[in-house]
């Protein structure tokens, strides 16, 4: 939601009586024109008075209507400063406490301040709660009470013509052949599934693989096949379940050996201007992360399923093999989960200086030495001890795998994310003698897109840092072909139907 002007926002609260300061429930809320399921911003007009000050102001602020939708993401702090500073003494602990909530739940905090003349006087109709921030003038006090609106925003539907969409596709014909084509659109046949209009894509390793050698493992293309799965339009998660098998009916959709994933043979990818998806696995982006960032929810969902797998808690130490997307990404989320050591590991040091300011507090450059040999010089390097509680190989190179063994302590966990030659030799003996627990991890399962989405909006991982290059739809071959020569990290591509 853009804010154009104080009237705009005046214009969109809802109106109490003057003066009430009434607590008011969810459909009392929602009763004055703010229906739940359509909020997500809080509008805050801090008015710097003496009065609500203590304990007692904290019951009139609806916190069942923040527990009741998962829509609230925005609180717009407008900073209307008079020069008064008050005694915040009763009211710190209730402000220290409402702050806390709110971030807890994901909540953004944005400062403006004006001058106290302005037309929000017609705005303020709601009720006073403390809440502590950290002010933007020198006029203001440390804490201050704040008067909040609460504002209803419709959802933006996207109104499409579907006649007049495009559904022009890459595809894949065989290693290194690809091509444009008109593809017919898809129909909708099952009410529960929805259309979806592609707005970016990013490359994946998977598809480069495709691009390279036309196949994965077991996975062959045998005819043409489009690319992509790492997509937005709303956000698409492109894999989907059964729904009926016993590893379903789990919980492990990701498991299911009638998985439809995107861009897997023999099913279409999402480099496409249409895709049709069962509307339970697309996922509603919140409106501070951009479609941009929505491309990149899937590899993310990949991390937070391989840091899932590795059990990664507060003061865990974490070594991640491999600073590609995926490797990255998991470094982030590791340090997302508490871990207070996350230490990246590549053979490029241009890779290594993005991890350091991405997430990872510390970096070694692998050498061409023995796996044991590295390995010891990784946890001197990194001062992990015996061993780092987690290491997590995103790489898939064999060398990897094995310094892997070697660095991770006795009694601690390794999870392989990054798929390689299909074969290679594993130190089985170490793994055995250290007690070692090994899990793989494969693409994502329920709640992970959930997190991925959560981890975004709440600003814990700022994904547009891994972007490289957005390129329009019909340089997609130039932008597989950067990929695959490792010039960038991330490159979106934007869809057939996506305006500059």
């Amino acid at each position: 939601m853009d804010w154009k002007s104080e009237s705009d926002v005046a214009m969109r609260a809802p109106r109490f009586p003057a003066g009430d300061k009434t607590a008011r429930s969810t459909s009392e809320w929602a009763s004055v024109g703010a229906p739940l399921k359509y909020v997500d911003t809080l509008i805050c007009t801090s008015v710097m008075e003496r009065s609500a000050i203590g304990m007692g102001s904290a019951a009139v602020f609806p916190h069942d209507a923040i527990g009741a939708h998962q829509q609230l993401r925005r609180i717009l702090v407008v900073m209307r400063g008079n020069g008064n500073h008050h005694d915040a003494h009763c009211g710190d602990v209730a402000a220290q406490y409402h702050k806390t909530a709110l971030r807890g739940k994901g909540v953004r905090f944005f400062h403006l301040h004006i001058d106290i003349q302005t037309s929000f006087n017609a705005a303020q109709r709601s009720t006073d709660i403390p809440v502590c921030h950290s002010h933007t003038s020198h006029r203001l006090a440390r804490h201050s009470i704040l008067r909040f609106d609460l504002v209803s925003v419709t959802m933006a539907t996207q109104t499409l013509n579907k006649e007049k969409l495009s559904n022009k596709s890459f595809i894949l014909n065989k290693p290194f052949d690809v091509a444009f084509d008109e593809r017919p659109k898809p129909t909708i046949e099952d009410p529960h599934n929805v259309l979806v209009a592609v707005n970016y894509t990013g490359i994946c390793g998977s598809d480069v693989h495709y691009y390279v050698h036309g196949a994965i493992g077991h996975f062959v293309v045998k005819e043409p096949m489009v690319l992509g799965h790492e997509s937005s339009g709303t956000v698409v998660e492109p894999g989907h379940g059964c729904r009926r098998c016993r590893h379903c009916r789990a919980g492990k959709y990701n498991l299911c050996p009638d998985m439809v994933f995107a861009a897997t043979p023999p099913h279409h990818g999402t480099l496409t201007g249409l895709w049709a998806s069962p509307s339970d696995f697309c996922y509603k982006l919140p409106e501070l992360v951009s479609l941009q960032e929505g491309a990149m929810i899937e590899p993310l969902a990949v991390a937070v399923h391989i840091v899932r797998q590795a059990d990664v808690r507060p003061g865990s130490s974490v070594v991640v093999m491999g600073a590609g997307p995926v490797g990255l990404l998991c470094a982030a989320v590791a340090r997302a989960h508490g871990a207070i050591k996350v230490v990246s590991v590549d053979i490029v040091q241009s890779k290594l200086d993005l991890a350091r300011t991405f997430c990872s507090t510390h970096t070694y450059t692998s050498q061409k030495v023995s796996a044991e040999d590295n390995a010891a010089a990784l946890k001197k390097a990194a001062d992990l001890g015996e061993g780092a509680d987690v290491v997590i190989d995103a790489s898939g190179a064999e060398p990897s795998i094995q310094t892997s063994i070697h660095t991770v302590r006795v009694g601690g966990i390794y999870v392989q994310g990054g798929m390689g030659k299909a074969d290679v030799t594993f130190p089985i003996m170490a793994m055995c003698l250290k007690e070692v627990t090994a899990k793989g991890s494969f693409r994502y399962g329920p709640g992970d897109y959930e997190l991925a989405i959560e981890l975004v909006a709440t600003g814990k991982v700022d994904v547009k840092k891994l972007v490289s290059e957005v390129v329009e739809f019909d340089q997609a071959e130039e932008a597989f072909k950067k990929v695959k020569e490792g010039q960038v990290i991330k490159v979106l591509i934007g869809g057939p139907n996506q305006e500059a």
